[in-house]
C-alpha cells in the first residue's frame, strides 16, 4: 500500500489534468452514447453545496459541486461530478487548503414505495489539494448515497451523503454530506 501512496503522491499537476480529462472525457463519450439511444432518458444536471469534515488536518470545508447523470437502464445511472473545497485549518498557526477535484459514479437506483428515490453507488476519481505547504495528487474513491424529492416540472431537490478515502499525497478520509437541485429536461 505503501508504494502506491509513494505514485500517487509523486504524479506531476500535469499528470493530474491527464487523469482528470481523460475521465472525463470517457464519461462524456459514455454518457453521450447511452443518451444518443432513441429509448434514452434525457441527461440529469445538478448542482449543490457540501459541508466537508477532513478526519486529518482540517476542520470543515465548504464544498461546491457541479454533475451531470444519465441513465443506462431502469435501474441504473452513470455520473460525472466536479467540486471544489476549501478548507480551514484546525488551528490558528495552520493555513487554509484547496481541493478541485472529479469522479465517475454509477448509481443503482432501486424501487421504494415512498414519495421520494434514492441513488447508491459507489464513485473513484481524482482531486488536487492544495495548501500553504504543499500540493499533490490523490485517488478519490468511496461511496455516494442522494435522496431525492420532485418539487416542480423537471427540478427536484436532493440531499446526500459521500464518504470518501484519499489515497495519495494527502491520505485520509473525509465525508461529504450537503444539498442541492436537480434539473432534467
Amino acid at each position: 500500500m505503501n508504494r502506491f501512496r509513494g505514485l500517487v503522491a509523486n504524479l506531476s499537476q500535469s499528470s493530474f489534468l491527464l487523469i482528470t480529462s481523460t475521465l472525463m472525457t470517457s464519461t462524456l463519450i459514455t454518457l453521450s452514447l447511452f443518451t444518443s439511444s432513441p429509448k434514452a432518458l434525457p441527461v440529469e444536471f445538478d448542482a449543490g453545496f457540501r459541508g466537508v469534515i477532513s478526519e486529518e488536518k482540517y476542520d470543515m470545508g465548504l464544498s461546491g459541486e457541479l454533475g451531470a447523470i444519465a441513465p443506462v437502464d431502469s435501474k441504473w445511472e452513470v455520473g460525472l461530478h466536479l467540486n471544489y473545497t476549501h478548507f480551514r485549518p484546525h488551528s490558528e498557526t495552520g493555513g487554509t487548503a484547496d481541493e478541485w477535484g472529479g469522479y465517475v459514479t454509477a448509481y443503482y437506483l432501486p424501487t421504494i414505495d415512498q414519495p421520494f428515490s434514492l441513488r447508491l453507488g459507489p464513485h473513484i476519481g481524482t482531486n488536487y489539494m492544495s495548501d500553504d505547504f504543499s500540493r499533490g495528487l490523490s485517488l478519490d474513491f468511496g461511496g455516494d448515497a442522494m435522496v431525492f424529492v420532485p418539487i416542480k416540472n423537471n427540478f427536484k431537490v436532493y440531499v446526500c451523503f459521500a464518504p470518501s478515502f484519499i489515497i495519495g499525497s494527502y491520505t485520509t478520509s473525509i465525508y461529504r454530506i450537503g444539498f442541492g437541485v436537480e434539473y432534467h429536461r
